[in-house]
This record gives structure tokens, C-alpha cells and sequence, in this order.
């Protein structure tokens, strides 16, 4: 369902009125903090109103009978000692049991944080079972590659279940919140377990099992891997031996008075495929959250294969020129066309994916996407009105022109890339390694 335009600000309006007359705070509170039940539950009545309210399809994963059950069980954990970073992880898992990636709640306006409170070391889930990729602090007594079984007593399998039950995300798509525990885990899980005091791991190594405490790290995230390297979000490489382009495109954030630097760089990469002739192109939109349907559209325009429209027509009110037929670039792209996706592959880069699957012959490399051809977004963003807390709901769906494919799940390469240790300790990019294999097959 969509909202009419009119009732929508009425209820934006509303929404402003009602929700500043509490005493918000912008003072960062310690996470240990704590506030009374009933202002928790006026919060999260809020929160719950909100979606309620704003969302087009609060129950389209999850029936409206099975989400009120779970606030309900969510309020009776809540008491007069539940301190507010537990209130906030309360909140996240309320908007991740909607399915909707543009639905969330943030924590950095509200809580003080600094990296000493975190899980001091570095690590990767493969499957379920956790690796040190870089001990930071504890590198005199853990080493990269060992294997951790437990923290604080809870074995990894379930904390990284409890983790994965507070990240938001389109449906029932796993690949982002894969994604988003390794890349956060240091964050998260210090949220999940309260922020203790001390950090216990049982660590097993190549010739024992043993249990360390670790020592607090004040180091920030150090991870740089080969997705780092595009350090604009937009890069151009050639591989001239093997009459290869390199597009890579870490988002399509470029709105408005940016969209023409978009634009000229897209131009600038077309022009050099075509004056080097180039025979394999590749497009990576690796960690690529979205941005601007303009950029996947302009981008689209040079490897089609035909005129395309957009979105479904007649589905939104927001873009309605990208609801018509959108010609070709004259020198449009016709050579072999890789695309590596992951699960960091969001909301614009979805739909941009759905219609390279629907209509342009394409090799998918990588993961899951972490969405696909519709979702929820346009949100409208407040504070709660005690905590502070910031939320968004999304208010719009938003659907691209294809058939076919599922709300529930992303959009599933054609070749799946599955790393094992070693390739994350030694940082192999091995979607890129495939696409050098496949050109040298043919």
C-alpha cells in the first residue's frame, strides 16, 4: 500500500509535534545507564506505533499476530535496571523482525563509545565457527588463524544467531547480516553481552584448547582489505592483457549537484573500453549500500542490450521519468560483462542487480546480494522521545520492472565464492581470481 502524499506530511507534521515535546537529550549516556520501565515502554510504544503507522507493509515476513507477540515478550524483559545500550539492542531487534533493510535504529547519537569497550581483537566467521584474523592487543598471547569456540561462555553459533536477530535487513536474506556481524562484531558483540567489564575466550589453537582473558584494545578497526582499495567509492583499472576493464562502484550515493561527477566518470570509463576495445568488462558493486537510482540507471544505459524501463510503471510518484523507456548509450558496452556482488549489495544496487539478471547477459560472482528487486524505503527519520534514540521507517516501495524473482531472497551469483582462512588472513580477492579464470577458459 502507499500513503496519499497529503496524509503523509500530515503525519510527518504529526509526527514532529508530538514526538518534540519530550525533554530529548543530546547528551551521549553511559551505556550502563538506566532509565525507568515506563519510559522505556513509552519509547518503545513509539517505535512500535511508528512502524505501525509509516510502514507500507509492516507484515509482509512476519503476520501481524506473530509481531505483536514479540514486542509483548520484548516489554516483559524490560525493568527498572534494564540499562539504555540494552534498550537500544531491544529496539534493533524489534525493526529487524519487520524484513526491512531501510527500517532501523541508530546508536551513535545516543551512547558514549570508544573502542575500549569493545571485543578487543578482529575476527571472521566462516560458516559457524569464529577465526582471529588480527588480535590487536592480545598478539602475545593469541595468534591470526586460531580458532575461538567461546566468549564469556556463550559458544560462537549462538552469539552470532543473537547478533544476526538485531540486524536489519530486506526479508529473509542472511548475506547482509553475514556480512554486517563480521565487519561490526567488535561492536556487537560487546552489545550483546552488555558491555562486560572483561572479555573470556576459549580459544583452540593447532596443539590445545585453552581459556585467556584478553586485554582491552583502544585501537579503532583496522581491517583493509581488497575492497578498501577503491578509496573514492569510484575506480578504473585495466587489464590490458587480458583486454579487461575494471569498474568499481562502492556506492551510488551521488545525489543532485553530484550526480554529474557520476555521470563523467561513467562517460570517462566507457570511453576508454571503447578506444582500448576492450573484449571483458567488469562491474564491482561489492559493499555497495545504494544511493541515487539516476547512477544505476545513467550506468545501465551502457550495458543494455535494449531500451528498458526502470521502475514498474505507475508504481511510485518520486521518479517517474525512470518509469519510462530509457534508451542506450550510442557506445554502448557489447563485449563479455562480469558483476561481483555480496552481501553488502543494497537497496539501489538490488534493483541495479535485478535488472542486469532480468535483461543483459551477465556473469554474477561473489554472494547473495543483501536485497533485490523491490523494497521498502523513502524513510522518515526522529528521535524517541525520552532516550533520544534515532529511528527510520520506511514509508515507499520502490520495485524495479522485472519478473520473476522473490521479495524474500537476493539475487544468487552464478558462481558462489566461499573463502576459506587462509584466503581471509592472506586477503585474496577471489571473485576477481575467477573472473581471470573464466577468461582464460573461454
Amino acid at each position: 500500500m502507499k500513503l496519499n502524499l497529503t496524509i503523509y506530511f500530515i503525519l510527518v507534521l504529526y509526527t514532529q509535534i508530538v514526538y518534540s515535546q519530550g525533554n530529548v537529550t543530546q547528551t551521549k549516556y553511559d551505556v550502563h545507564e538506566t532509565f525507568s520501565k515506563s519510559i522505556y515502554l513509552e519509547d518503545l510504544n513509539q517505535l512500535v506505533d511508528s512502524i505501525k503507522l509509516y510502514h507500507p507493509q509492516p507484515y509482509e515476513f512476519i503476520t501481524e499476530e506473530s509481531f505483536d507477540l514479540f514486542v509483548e515478550t520484548k516489554k516483559k524483559s524490560i525493568s527498572d535496571s534494564t540499562t539504555i545500550s540494552e534498550f537500544v539492542w531491544l529496539c534493533k531487534s524489534v525493526m529487524a523482525i519487520v524484513g526491512c533493510g531501510h527500517t532501523s535504529t541508530s546508536v551513535e547519537n545516543v551512547l558514549a563509545l570508544n573502542p575500549s569497550m569493545f571485543f578487543p581483537m578482529e575476527i571472521f566467521y566462516i560458516d559457524d565457527k569464529l577465526y582471529v584474523i588480527n588480535p590487536l592487543s592480545n598478539k602475545k598471547i593469541i595468534n591470526p588463524g586460531d580458532e575461538i569456540i567461546s566468549i564469556n561462555g556463550i559458544d560462537v553459533k549462538t552469539l552470532k544467531r543473537e547478533i544476526n536477530a538485531t540486524i536489519n535487513s530486506d526479508g529473509y536474506i542472511s548475506s547482509l547480516k553475514e556480512l554486517q556481524t563480521n565487519e561490526n562484531f567488535r561492536a556487537y558483540c560487546a552489545f550483546q553481552l552488555n558491555f562486560p567489564p572483561t572479555f573470556t575466550v576459549k580459544i583452540k589453537t593447532s596443539i590445545c584448547i585453552k581459556t585467556l582473558e584478553l586485554k582491552a584494545s583502544k585501537e579503532k578497526s583496522t581491517k583493509i582489505n581488497y575492497l578498501s582499495k577503491c578509496k573514492d567509492n569510484l575506480c578504473f583499472e585495466e587489464d590490458l592483457s587480458n583486454s579487461l576493464g575494471i569498474i568499481t562502484i562502492r556506492s551510488f550515493n551521488f545525489y543532485n549537484d553530484k550526480l554529474p561527477e557520476f555521470k563523467m566518470f561513467i562517460d570517462s570509463c566507457f570511453k576508454q573500453v571503447e578506444l582500448n576495445k576492450l573484449e571483458n568488462l567488469v562491474i564491482d558493486v561489492r559493499n555497495n549500500y545504494g544511493g541515487d537510482p539516476y547512477c544505476a540507471s545513467y550506468l545501465l544505459q551502457y550495458i543494455a542490450t535494449k531500451p528498458f524501463r526502470y521502475y514498474k510503471k505507475n508504481s511510485i510518484k518520486w521518479y517517474s521519468d525512470l518509469e519510462q523507456m530509457i534508451p542506450l548509450k550510442k557506445n554502448n558496452y557489447t563485449g563479455e560483462l562480469y558483476v561481483l556482488i555480496n552481501g553488502g549489495c543494497f537497496s539501489t544496487t538490488g534493483h541495479f542487480v535485478s535488472l542486469l539478471k532480468a535483461n543483459i547477459p551477465t556473469t554474477f560472482i561473489g554472494q547473495e546480494t543483501g536485497a533485490t528487486y523491490s523494497c521498502n524505503a523513502n524513510p522518515i527519520s526522529f528521535q524517541l522521545k525520552n532516550t533520544g534514540i534515532y529511528t527510520s521507517v520506511a514509508t515507499e516501495i520502490y520495485q524495479t520492472d522485472v519478473t520473476g524473482f522473490l521479495k524474500s531472497k537476493g539475487i544468487l551469483p552464478h558462481y558462489t565464492i566461499s573463502p576459506r582462512l587462509n584466503d581471509i588472513v592472506n586477503n585474496l580477492d577471489l571473485e576477481m581470481e575467477k573472473v581471470i579464470d573464466l577468461i582464460n577458459e573461454r
